[in-house]
């Protein structure tokens, strides 16, 4: 699930029947370290996860086709358009 709050995007992996956080992706730029796009394909990403003990994992993701994929990427992209304009 993405979601904003505080004035921070992130991403947030939960077990689906408990609602256990298993760990959260803070998003501070895309593209960046926290979101990857892999270099050959434009439906597949990697995130980085951080867990509440301090541990990273990273998880590859994908996308059946690239309407969801473009989804994905310009929720990203908006947030970042819209919550920190740039100057005039």
């Amino acid at each position: 699930m993405i979601a904003s709050d505080d004035n921070e995007l992130f991403i947030n992996m939960d077990e689906t029947e408990t609602g256990v956080s298993f760990g959260k992706c803070l998003i501070d730029k895309y593209p960046g370290p926290a979101v990857e796009t892999v270099v050959d394909s434009s439906r597949y990403f990697v995130l980085r996860f951080f867990n509440n003990i301090g541990q990273t994992a990273y998880l590859g993701i994908g996308f059946e086709n690239r309407n969801e994929s473009s989804e994905f990427s310009a929720a990203i992209q908006n947030y970042f358009k819209y919550a920190y304009p740039p100057f005039r």
